[in-house]
């Protein structure tokens, strides 16, 4: 996700099952009806929020739709059905970025708490941990699993810095992790945090196709 000024589009094929998935703006606020056709009505997002790259509702950051908002929710530049009934998602490389990445992205994240609001995004029911963790029983699953088909039709065309792995690439699927400081302490791994996996499609200026790489941190 390099910025320039070419746009990516992932255009998921089949239902995603968990475990996280990450995928011109209008002048519509969150709460309108948009005329593009909804995501919700063939795709499961019962457990599901999605982050869009505008912030519409003004509140200085970018919109975020929750579980119960994102079964009636679509957008015609960032989040939509297409013609064929594939869910898509498109970015702008250039466009308002989250707090902490310089990266635009329209990214799904799952939602383990479905619309119970009480649970909190970062409370432990809303997250899973690996069997291994001490206090796993605690979490809202262990482990996980995610299913997805999706196609890339376009990624960045220019990049700044060529040589970097991320060049004319786009992220199409993440796990992120919160820092443990006792593992880190120990220097056991797997305490970190950030994305201790991240999955990238890549396609280099004059290659017919493109390939996967993956980012694995302990």
């Amino acid at each position: 996700m390099i910025k320039n000024t070419s746009t990516f589009k992932l255009t998921a094929l089949a239902v995603i099952t968990p475990l996280l998935f990450t995928a011109c703006t209008s002048t519509q606020s969150n709460n309108q009806q948009s005329d593009a056709p909804v995501p919700a009505t063939k795709f499961d997002l019962s457990h599901w929020k999605i982050n869009v790259p505008v912030d519409l509702n003004n509140d200085g950051k970018i919109d975020e739709i929750d579980v119960e908002e994102i079964q009636t929710y679509a957008h015609p530049d960032f989040f939509y059905l297409d013609d064929k009934g594939y869910m898509v998602f498109t970015s702008p490389n250039k466009a308002l970025t989250s707090a902490n990445s310089t990266n635009t992205r329209s990214e799904l994240r799952q939602m383990i708490r479905g619309s119970n609001a009480k649970i909190k995004t970062k409370h432990s029911k809303n997250n899973f941990a690996l069997a291994v963790h001490p206090l796993s029983d605690r979490f809202g699953s262990i482990g996980g699993k995610m299913e997805a088909t999706l196609k890339v039709d376009h990624v960045a065309l220019r990049a700044t810095d060529p040589n970097k792995k991320a060049a004319y690439s786009v992220v199409v699927g993440q796990i992120h992790a919160g820092k443990d400081q006792a593992l880190i302490d120990t220097k056991l791994g797997y305490g970190w945090g950030n994305e201790p996996l991240k999955i990238y499609y890549k396609k280099w200026p004059g290659h017919e196709t493109g390939s996967i790489f993956l980012e694995l941190r302990t």
